[in-house]
């Protein structure tokens, strides 16, 4: 907030479900043997948190857009680039020092990317909220 102008706005995207990124994930990381990740209580996973901490920072007229967007993976390399861009990073910075687990996340990967036509349909909450 104390960095826009007056009139200024923000913007934010929150899973609509709380939760983003292909189904079969979760699958993975049990075939792994790992311990799923935490899941997070933050109010902000949802539109409706993310709302209100805006108002509570002095936005304004918050304004919640569902959208559809469909991601197209060139390849495991493109989409663990992807993973590697978001929170999806820890796993990832976890198995980077377990070479062969990362080798056997990358196989049991490609193969749901492929089956999935390398293409991620994801549901989003679209916030847009003005400085006052």
């Amino acid at each position: 907030h104390r960095v826009l102008r007056p009139g200024g706005r923000f913007a934010a995207s929150t899973f609509t479900s709380g939760m983003g990124g292909f189904r079969w994930f979760p699958d993975v990381i049990q075939e792994l043997g790992l311990p799923p990740p935490p899941l997070s209580r933050s109010p902000l996973l949802l539109a409706t948190g993310l709302r209100e901490a805006l108002a509570a920072a002095g936005f304004h007229d918050a304004v919640t857009t569902t959208v559809e967007e469909r991601f197209t993976f060139g390849g495991i390399e493109h989409y663990e680039a992807w993973c590697r861009s978001h929170g999806g990073r820890q796993l990832l910075v976890a198995l980077d020092e377990q070479p062969d687990v990362l080798f056997r996340w990358r196989e049991l990967t490609a193969s749901r990317l492929a089956a999935d036509d390398h293409v991620l349909v994801q549901t989003v909450d679209l916030t847009v909220a003005a400085r006052a």
